[in-house]
């Protein structure tokens, strides 16, 4: 993103990984590639509203995932086990049919780890909200980085893409649910199959449908507010150049003003870890791997595995080139410094963001790969 020279490689196994990577980028693109990469990230990327931000400053994150998981588990759990049991799909012996007490990836999903998703989602909603107007102050002195009023047109655009997304996908869903050779048994939302074996769905299907339609389209919105974090960062990383006017810029200080960002990334971390055990469950339940299937698994590997990590990676990469500037080549290279706090405050009470980021990309992200794709 930057071509300037590089610094030299920090010695962390996983900061060297990013530093050639970005420098791979950088040789293997022509800058005017790069330069309209940038452009569509600044453009089409969204801002955080002031009335949004001003209103999420005061809201207690335990609150916001409370409420979030809550009402997921209303709307995917209690509801559903009602409607089934008026419908009669709740519990039965057809062979043909799976019910829904005996549907256990559904039971999963429903109970634990949709309200794990969506309440962490909306946890990294309201950690962008609150924080993004303190992070703007540092791409520019009077915190005027943001788009200029009247322009967003990329905003519009952004929506209306993630609704069409939306749309897209879920019907495509909704057809491999009707299809036997995908789900060989009828699903408890299944209103009554035809002679010919068609599948029919009712009130109930359609109820189904629009629940995942809402699960699916909050979390595309998830993915676009971690953009504007994401077009953020990259400005500040640019920015730490003019922020160093003496002392007072210090890896204690930048861990501070970048809390709130830590606390989207760590809420990142924890969705996607959701979302990965939900593809896993999903994959057993299916004949033979669905085309949204397959596209769940590649963005997960994507968002959990590289995409959450750059802006972090690249603020640190940035800070560590300006320690080591003007350092003799032959001289001691500066320690590589992880600009995440050792502990903060987060969803329950006080965390430790390292140690939990670290036990997620070695438990769960790690073996999400093995298990999904080989």
């Amino acid at each position: 993103m930057s071509d300037t020279q590089p610094p030299p490689a920090p010695q962390e196994f996983k900061a060297w990984l990013f530093h050639n990577a970005l420098r791979l980028f950088n040789a293997m693109l022509p800058r005017s590639v790069r330069s309209f990469m940038k452009l569509l990230l600044f453009q089409v990327s969204p801002d955080v509203p002031v009335s949004l931000t001003s209103a999420s400053r005061d809201a207690s994150l335990s609150a916001v995932f409370t409420v979030a998981a809550s009402l997921t588990f209303i709307m995917c759990f209690v509801v559903v086990v009602v409607w089934s049991a008026m419908a009669g799909t709740l519990v039965g012996s057809d062979p043909s049919r799976l019910y829904f007490l005996n549907d256990w990836v559904n039971l999963l999903n429903y109970t634990l780890l949709c309200p794990l998703y969506i309440g962490f989602g909306a946890v990294l909603i309201a950690t962008i909200a609150r924080g993004s107007a303190e992070l703007r102050q540092m791409t520019s002195p009077d915190g005027s980085g943001g788009r200029p009023a009247g322009s967003y047109t990329g905003v519009f655009v952004l929506l209306l893409l993630i609704l069409v997304v939306a749309f897209f996908v879920e019907a495509e869903f909704m057809a491999e649910n009707m299809n036997s050779a995908v789900y060989p048994r009828s699903y408890w939302f299944i209103d009554h199959v035809r002679p010919d074996g068609s599948r029919v769905i009712g009130a109930f299907g359609f109820y189904y449908g629009f629940l995942n339609f809402c699960l699916l389209l909050f979390s595309l919105l998830v993915v676009a507010a971690f953009l504007s974090e994401f077009r953020l960062l990259v400005q500040i990383a640019e920015s730490l150049d003019s922020l160093e006017t003496g002392p007072s810029l210090t890896t204690e200080f930048l861990r501070r003003r970048l809390t709130t960002f830590t606390q989207a990334y760590l809420a990142g971390k924890l969705a996607v870890a959701s979302y990965m055990a939900n593809a896993l469950a999903w994959k057993t339940s299916q004949a033979h791997h669905s085309v949204d299937l397959v596209v769940l698994g590649a963005a997960l590997t994507f968002f959990g595995v590289v995409f959450l990590s750059i802006p972090r990676y690249y603020v640190e990469l940035q800070w560590f080139r300006l320690r080591t500037a003007g350092l003799d080549p032959a001289g001691t290279v500066p320690e590589y410094e992880d600009l995440r706090p050792w502990e903060m405050s987060f969803v329950g009470g006080r965390w430790r963001p390292r140690l939990v980021a670290s036990v997620i990309d070695t438990v769960i992200i790690g073996s999400f790969i093995t298990s999904f794709w080989l």
